[in-house]
């Protein structure tokens, strides 16, 4: 079993976030894996469920949340230097996380986006479509 590093996402979407923290996995699978129960404090974890929570309702599916919030950020602070890269991993948010019936639409503003206004940035160049 190879490890994606942190900050990087797999090919295979072995890791990406996804809405059923509680959906069940194999054994093996489970008994790999450090969950946060097992080491955050209660106050902690109480936290980041109530964190949790909050991000589920405000979308269904995470990667419509994040290229929403990264075009509302591109938007907001257009020369950012950061924001070329955002709309890049916004763009590849939504071929490996859970999509749904906007996430087409949200792909494309973020790849237009990408390609009209930062458009001789690396980023763009390594976004060649959308998903």
């Amino acid at each position: 079993m190879s490890q994606t590093a942190i900050g990087q996402i797999d090919n295979f979407r072995d890791n990406w976030w996804n809405w059923e923290p509680d959906k069940e996995e194999p054994a093996p699978a489970r008994s790999q894996r450090l969950t946060p129960k097992s080491f955050l404090p209660p106050a902690e974890l109480a936290q980041g469920e109530k964190e949790a929570k909050d991000l589920r309702a405000a979308a269904e599916f995470v990667p419509d949340y994040f290229c929403q919030q990264t075009l509302d950020w591109a938007r907001q602070l257009p020369t950012d230097p950061r924001v070329p890269e955002a709309l890049h991993l916004a763009v590849r948010a939504t071929r490996y996380g859970n999509t749904g019936p906007k996430t087409t639409g949200f792909s494309k503003a973020a790849f237009q986006l990408l390609h009209t206004k930062y458009a001789s940035s690396k980023w763009a160049a390594q976004t060649p479509y959308w998903y």
